[in-house]
């Protein structure tokens, strides 16, 4: 499109002052109409972030409609009635009305729209190219869906363990919901973007982590998650409730991390009971009498469980503890 689209002539007589020879080849699009809706001025920028339509709507005197309609005709306004849609849109210049949006007007190009009416009676829009950020988000998205994916996350909902994934940055990706009500936290912290250190200092804050400095237990447990390292161990709450904590570095895409977590109070609850009826076992038998002799000895329960094992056994035949 050639500098003929905005004479001198024309714009002097429907926008006196406005500097158009500055707007022709600036960045941002610029289309002005007057007050019947017709063409005054349209910058480069806007013809080429436009769908593809005749030049000659862009001509200065051309009506806005034509742009309008070939638009609607083009599905950018999505489905519905065409000679509705122009009507609607139309209809917003005449009322004069202040409006925003956001389009792909054309494959991978995103553009931002301002519109506002101007004070001698006519209408101008903005048009500015946020391809680059538009794509990011996009990206994102579809990186959250992929590691959704592949962690399958919407199905865990139904499990009874929590799931979470934090990034690099440690924010929060995305969890099922099982975690926010196993750890109680506010279901806020299951909205991504959340920080692990919110986490930690409304945890530390409660005393979830015993006495000391809520700060420096903060400050602590970021510097061991900033290492990225795999880690399993459990925590005990105030409360007693017992949970596993089970975590592994994601090595591709955005990185991070994806943690388990797990309610083993009822099996913690029975292994101490196991270890104290062993105990009482051992007392009332002898058995720690057995540690000082030579020979092997293992004693077994009527269940076929280990009551009872000296080092001269295990000297022998090394097992492993949890089978112990």
């Amino acid at each position: 499109m050639n500098s003929s689209l905005g004479s001198k002539t024309k714009q002097s007589e429907n926008q006196p002052g406005i500097p158009f020879e500055v707007l022709a080849e600036i960045d941002t699009g610029i289309l002005l109409l007057d007050s019947s809706q017709h063409i005054v001025f349209v910058n480069k920028s806007w013809i080429e972030s436009s769908i593809s339509m005749p030049e000659s709507y862009f001509r200065p005197g051309a009506p806005f409609e034509s742009i309008v309609r070939a638009a609607a005709e083009q599905g950018v306004y999505g489905p519905g009635d065409i000679e509705e849609q122009i009507r609607d849109r139309l209809g917003r210049i005449s009322r004069r009305e202040s409006y925003e949006f956001t389009r792909e007007t054309r494959p991978g190009l995103f553009v931002s729209v301002k519109a506002r009416p101007l004070m001698n009676g006519g209408y101008g829009f903005i048009r500015m190219d946020i391809t680059e950020s538009q794509l990011k988000v996009r990206q994102q998205k579809e990186e959250i869906n992929r590691l959704e994916s592949i962690l399958a996350l919407r199905s865990l909902d139904f499990i009874n363990q929590g799931i979470t994934v934090f990034d690099r940055d440690l924010n929060l990706v995305t969890c099922n919901s099982k975690f926010c009500e196993l750890l109680e936290f506010p279901p806020t912290f299951g909205k991504p973007g959340t920080t692990m250190e919110e986490m930690f200092r409304f945890n530390a804050d409660r005393g979830e982590y015993g006495e000391g400095d809520p700060e420096e237990q903060v400050r602590q447990r970021i510097a061991l998650a900033q290492k990225f390292e795999p880690h399993e161990f459990d925590r005990t709450r105030p409360d007693g409730v017992v949970i596993h904590i089970m975590g592994r570095p994601i090595s591709e895409g955005t990185g991070g991390f994806i943690t388990v977590y797990t309610d083993v109070t009822a099996e913690r609850n029975r292994e101490q009971e196991s270890e104290e009826r062993l105990k009482e076992l051992q007392e009332r038998m002898g058995l720690d009498a057995l540690s000082g002799i030579d020979q092997g000895v293992l004693i077994l329960d009527k269940d076929l469980k280990v009551v009872g094992i000296n080092d001269a056994f295990l000297d022998f035949y090394p097992v492993p503890d949890r089978l112990l």
